[in-house]
């Protein structure tokens, strides 16, 4: 099954052959400008034979609906796609009187794992289970210890995604550029890592150890912050 709502935001459901599924995986991709296509992928496949459905939402600033809806998302992140997801799974819902509310999986990794984590923090008791590799947790974090500092930077708004560059851009571009104190507090604004207390799903984190885009101690953070609430979270590395 896919579809698309009138903002453009599309889904694709997976589901198992010949048989009604009550359990739901909802998979997020990273990116964010990057798509799901409704083709082989030999992860999805394994869910579906463990008589899983798998959504995967295409959420504003994913590729494949247009220029306009790729560059959306710059400058509301933490906001709309997270509002895409949950419209993706109340549609889904609707379509398979089947699947059970009570029994929604959530799965996402770098830029997915970022909504992840805001779709937990806003919707604390929506998932029985979250599995989150190398997600975005610190988007502060992110201006240093990333190597592409400038991508926060864009998805905040603070720079433009498109068009002539502006001035600040080119210092940016240069590495010229010192971040102000309200360019922080842009990109804090909608940090996860401040939230953490909202976090009521058991996780698991997954951590890759040679990652220089989303570097783990971000997911050391987060899980050091739940453990502290007394969350039931745990953690697997690989280097």
């Amino acid at each position: 099954m896919s579809s698309k709502d009138q903002n453009g935001c599309g889904m694709i459901l997976y589901e198992p052959s010949n048989e009604q599924s009550d359990s739901m995986i909802v998979l997020l991709h990273g990116g964010p400008h990057n798509c799901f296509a409704a083709c082989y992928t030999p992860d999805i496949l394994f869910y579906v034979h463990q008589k899983y459905t798998v959504l995967v939402p295409n959420y504003h600033g994913s590729f494949g609906a247009g220029d306009a809806f790729l560059h959306s998302l710059c400058g509301h992140i933490g906001d709309i796609e997270i509002r895409d997801v949950l419209d993706s799974i109340e549609t889904a819902l609707r379509a398979r009187p089947s699947l059970s509310p009570d029994s929604l999986y959530l799965m996402g990794s770098s830029y997915g794992g970022f909504i992840g984590m805001k779709l937990l923090q806003t919707r604390p008791t929506l998932f029985r289970y979250a599995i989150l590799r190398n997600g975005v947790f610190d988007t502060v974090t992110m201006l240093t210890a990333s190597d592409m500092s400038s991508w926060m930077l864009v998805l905040a708004g603070i720079i433009p995604s498109r068009g002539e560059p502006t001035e600040k851009t080119r210092m940016v571009l240069r590495g010229q550029y010192v971040y102000s104190l309200e360019d922080l507090q842009r990109i804090y604004a909608v940090n996860p890592i401040r939230e953490m207390e909202k976090v009521e799903t058991p996780i698991c984190f997954i951590l890759g150890g040679k990652d220089c885009r989303v570097v783990n101690q971000q997911t050391f953070e987060a899980y050091r912050l739940l453990r502290s609430y007394g969350r039931d979270v745990e953690s697997s590395l690989g280097w």
